[in-house]
């Protein structure tokens, strides 16, 4: 496909997807981050890793056969773990798309490094002159008046 055509079925995609509601959307890889905190936001409790000398002799026999040791030990000391909390912070080393079908498919192929909670998510480019020029020319070369996308 001619890159000529390739930015006009671009534009058309743009104009027929739907925007969530969001002014001039694009997209991007978000990921779901654990951060600490305290127990009374957590989503969840972890064992630490370098918590070998406040475990419970049951879980210290476990460790040594080579088993996953649990996160819910009562019989281990309490600083052995630590309360979480997953935030979606968004990998923008994985660079922006200006379709969520593409930001998609991207996830999808790359899944097998992504991990599971890996997911498209719209952002604004509305207060960004410079990306909403591209991305209401990009419009117009699809064929669409670009006051649409607002």
């Amino acid at each position: 496909m001619e890159e000529k055509d390739y930015i006009k079925e671009l534009g058309a995609k743009m104009a027929a997807q739907d925007k969530l509601s969001t002014s001039y959307p694009f997209w991007v890889v978000m990921r779901d981050v654990e951060h600490p905190t305290s127990s009374d936001y957590s989503d969840g409790r972890k064992r630490r890793e370098d918590s070998w000398k406040l475990t419970c002799d049951n879980c210290r026999a476990l460790s040594i056969d080579g088993a996953v040791l649990p996160d819910d030990c009562d019989d281990c000391d309490e600083d052995c773990f630590y309360d979480y909390r997953s935030v979606g912070t968004p990998d923008l080393e994985h660079g922006v798309f200006f379709t969520q079908e593409a930001c998609a498919a991207y996830i999808k192929a790359r899944s097998y490094a992504m991990g599971l909670n890996a997911h498209p998510y719209a952002f604004s480019a509305y207060f960004s002159v410079e990306m909403k020029a591209v991305m209401r020319h990009l419009l117009e070369q699809g064929g669409t008046n670009p006051d649409c996308y607002r």
